[in-house]
């Protein structure tokens, strides 16, 4: 009795099925897990715009004391008061929101600190001009790092409304990536990073 075997071409298309169908697999699981990914780093980086636009925004709108506003300048390792000038950008932001007291907000690097409840003289303010930035708690996580590119990230706008009020327009432009596992470009072109947009208005009517 013959036994009867499998060609050599038989062999070879059989293989070649089993190898498409391995292939496929493996494709479609690394698909699927590159979507998650994608998903996943978009998640950390848009948490950590929301913190910092929550933040910002809360802390913009209780700045009701006098001078109320600030922009911080850096320079020589310092962060310096500036008045509010038209068509300038700043580092960050002095705001007063208690009596003698005020919070900073501002970049340095790829990070946001903050830092609130600062005491201060008019002779601080006035004369000497330097912001007390030490010891700033950092509002980011350590997966998260914002654009390297843009330094002077926050524009501030004075301007009169009918009335004769002043009010202040403040903007906010950045993004925030996830650092611990990809680069700037990567999320770039990956599409993984999150934009913090704030846009925020205050009147001299809710003193």
């Amino acid at each position: 009795m013959k036994l009867k075997g499998y060609s050599l071409m038989e062999v070879l298309v059989a293989s070649l099925i089993f190898m498409s169908v391995i292939i496929v697999s493996v494709s479609s699981f690394a698909m699927v897990k590159n979507s998650d990914n994608h998903i996943e780093d978009v998640s950390i980086a848009s948490g950590c715009s929301r913190q910092l636009d929550d933040v910002i925004t809360a802390q913009i709108r209780s700045s009701n004391f006098s001078p109320r506003i600030k922009g911080l300048v850096y320079g020589d390792g310092k962060y310096i008061f500036d008045d509010i000038q038209i068509e300038k950008k700043y580092a960050g932001l002095a705001l007063f929101t208690v009596p003698g007291k005020y919070s900073v907000i501002f970049k340095e690097g790829q990070d946001y600190f903050f830092k609130d409840e600062i005491p201060y003289t008019a002779d601080q303010i006035i004369n000497a001009k330097i912001a007390n930035t030490s010891n700033a708690n950092k509002m980011n996580s350590v997966e998260c790092a914002a654009s390297s590119t843009s330094a002077n990230v926050f524009d501030i706008y004075l301007v009169l409304s009918s009335s004769g009020r002043k009010i202040y327009q403040v903007f906010l432009s950045d993004i925030f990536y996830r650092q611990s596992v990809e680069s700037e470009n990567s999320a770039l072109e990956r599409k993984t990073f999150s934009k913090i947009s704030v846009d925020v208005a205050i009147s001299e009517r809710s003193i």
